[in-house]
């Protein structure tokens, strides 16, 4: 017999449930994965929270895989990140201009016509805090033949199956 992970925090907190105990995820929502990346494109929810819709800026977090130096641009596993000069200040931009490999940074922003993620907000994580996750309206929903579900947020492929916890509206 297989145990559904659920539990209840009172006054106000969110209700988690199994993922096969969730309504149906439909395009249009917004969520925030919270989990870990398995390639470029690629993130495993083990949780997954549901967010006001009528924010729509997309959110990234994780830790650097590369940084071009000459461009000050940087990437998350295959999204590559452009500091926005006309929105963050001038000790923001500084900060980015020192990121390196490995560290971690959380980018919320837009993407260009090319793909790229322009940040109007960029923070660096503490490695002891730092979760992996990313966050923004749901493109697509498709489950595969091998029961796992497939969420697309932006470019990014997000797999959720029945053991990962989905906030629910606490109704």
């Amino acid at each position: 017999m297989r145990l559904f992970l659920s539990f209840l925090l009172l006054l106000g907190a969110p209700v988690f449930a199994a993922a096969s105990e969730v309504p149906t995820i439909e395009p249009g929502a917004r969520l925030k994965a919270k989990g870990q990346w398995v390639g470029e494109h690629r993130f495993e929810a083990q949780s997954l929270s549901r967010k006001d819709p009528a924010d729509d800026d997309f959110e990234i977090a994780g830790a650097l895989s590369e940084v071009d130096g000459e461009t000050g641009t940087f990437r998350i596993e295959g999204i590559w990140i452009v500091p926005d000069e006309s929105e963050l200040d001038r000790r923001t931009l500084r900060v980015a201009s020192r990121f390196e490999p490995g560290d971690w940074i959380k980018a919320e922003g837009a993407f260009d016509p090319e793909g790229r993620l322009v940040a109007d907000s960029l923070e660096r994580l503490k490695s002891g805090d730092a979760i992996a996750s990313v966050e923004g309206l749901v493109d697509a929903v498709e489950v595969s033949a091998d029961g796992a579900n497939h969420i697309r947020i932006g470019p990014i492929a997000v797999i959720w199956g029945a053991d990962a916890l989905v906030e629910s509206e606490g109704r």
